[in-house]
């Protein structure tokens, strides 16, 4: 059982976590994704078996992996500083958005401040960015979603995460997104 990424307790990367009948990555802003009924395939490929244990969860079904994206309201400062501190595919995230935006996102959320955070038009394309760096990093793992959804604000993510819209555009959107809504 292995941390990869930790940064203030909102953000914990864990892999490897074997229960019996509950394989798990897990990464909580407020999000979890589980693999229930045994290791994802890639994680079978790689370990060169098929897991052919039965859960007592999956009732003969073939597990499933489904990516859940939070909405907004699970912000907070610090987020994804340790993840883009340690995996190259949030790095790049991070950098994408900044390019993107025409502006530091990357600096907001990694060090706040909060008050400016907490501004729709900032909170939007941060969970947003730290979302898809989290994505990435679980698919540089080798672990890819049968299905994605998200609240609110997360559905944005996840059409990213489906790959029917492209990130640079979807956080230019929903900084829009964030103006409009702030100033109504």
């Amino acid at each position: 059982k292995r941390a990869a990424a930790a940064s203030h307790g909102f953000f914990s990367f864990s892999r490897d976590m074997d229960s019996g009948d509950v394989n798990v990555a897990t990464i909580s802003l407020r999000f979890h994704y589980a693999i229930v009924g045994g290791r994802s395939p890639a994680r079978q490929q790689a370990a060169g078996s098929s897991d052919s244990r039965q859960s007592r969860y999956n009732f003969g079904l073939t597990p499933k992996t489904a990516f859940l994206f939070p909405g907004q309201g699970s912000q907070a400062a610090g987020m994804g500083k340790a993840l883009a501190g340690t995996y190259a595919a949030a790095r790049r995230v991070f950098e994408e958005a900044d390019e993107a935006l025409g502006l530091a996102i990357s600096r907001l959320c990694f060090d706040g401040p909060e008050d400016q955070l907490r501004l729709t038009e900032n909170t939007q394309p941060a969970l947003l960015t730290v979302s898809i760096a989290a994505f990435e990093v679980l698919r540089g793992e080798g672990m890819a979603p049968d299905y994605v959804a998200g609240h609110s604000l997360g559905e944005y993510s996840a059409l990213v995460a489906a790959g029917s819209l492209r990130f640079a555009d979807a956080v230019r959107l929903v900084r829009k997104r964030g103006q409009y809504m702030q100033s109504a």
